[in-house]
């Protein structure tokens, strides 16, 4: 999908920047912002056709910001766009949609995990799905596009099924993480058994776009909240694989690195930073309070400085 052919189809006015550093936004009003300003503060990113306002915090996907400015439906987005990945006008026909067709998740990483089912149709889980991704601000279309499913039935049953790595980093992933809807569940997070997270680099979008930084987090949800390029390294430590993918991934380039781990991690940060420094010339750690998170700021509103592209 070409994200200026859309725009132009949907008669939306843009800007473009022909300088590096803006090159990977088209620059567009929003029609998000409280205050009435319209000013071309929000940038639709031209790899994935996603958005980010940096002055009012709204994010989501390229068919949400033409619904918004244009009163458009999914049927005409569809038409032109050829996407295939929802089937209906809304975020709750969409879920329903999905829960009356039966998911299959591979099991080829690990027979013994029971992760097939059929999703009932059922009216308070769908308010559940819906009330897990509004609490955290994120879009129904940035969960489809990391190929999020639902698991109902099994070990994993109520749980976001997450495959790692993502998929344009790998057709063919190399295990999964299951994140659970209820705060109740713990742990929250659970892996294949014989999972290699630990080894993986979790980027949220292609670090081989000549990106202008690097953001280094704990969590998947953190590396979802960041806009351009972070990578999640599953806790605050790397493990040697992680390091030497690292290394390879951005060893000819001079980027520049920040680490921003949970608020009760500051001692975590400096250490990674120090391993880090051989290999990176500009490392930023930006400390959080003991009770934040990058997520939990993405959803809050509140380090608001943190997702300024």
């Amino acid at each position: 999908m070409n994200v200026v052919d859309v725009l132009n189809h949907f008669n939306v006015d843009f800007q473009e920047y022909s300088a590096s550093a803006s090159a990977k936004c088209i620059s567009v009003n929003c029609p998000f912002c409280p205050s009435g300003d319209t000013g071309k503060h929000l940038g639709i990113f031209r790899d994935k056709g996603n958005f980010s306002c940096y002055k009012c915090g709204e994010r989501g996907g390229l068919f949400k910001y033409i619904r918004e400015v244009k009163g458009i439906t999914w049927s005409q987005f569809e038409a032109f766009t050829g996407t295939k990945q929802y089937t209906g006008e809304s975020i709750l026909e969409n879920v329903k949609k999905i829960f009356e067709k039966p998911e299959e998740i591979s099991t080829a990483i690990n027979p013994d995990i029971n992760i097939v089912g059929l999703v009932p149709a059922d009216h308070a889980k769908y308010k559940a799905v819906l009330r897990f991704i509004e609490e955290r601000r994120f879009d129904y279309t940035l969960l489809a596009f990391f190929k999020t499913q639902w698991c109902l039935s099994g070990p994993w049953m109520n749980r976001l099924i997450i495959p790692l790595p993502p998929p344009y980093i790998t057709k063919k992933p190399l295990c999964y993480a299951a994140r659970s809807l209820s705060p109740r569940n713990d742990p929250r997070w659970l892996f294949t058994e014989d999972s290699r997270h630990h080894n993986i680099l979790y980027y949220n979008n292609h670090p081989k776009n000549n990106w202008k930084r690097l953001t280094i987090v704990e969590g998947i949800f953190d590396a979802w909240a960041i806009p351009d390029l972070a990578v999640c390294i599953f806790g605050t430590e790397l493990s040697p694989t992680q390091l030497l993918s690292l290394q390879k991934d951005f060893g000819a380039q001079n980027i520049p690195v920040r680490i921003i781990l949970d608020g009760d991690a500051p001692v975590k940060a400096h250490k990674l930073k120090e391993k880090l420094s051989s290999f990176f010339s500009s490392i930023e750690v930006i400390y959080l309070e003991s009770n934040q998170d990058v997520s939990s700021c993405w959803a809050n509103r509140e380090r608001m400085d943190l997702f300024n592209v």
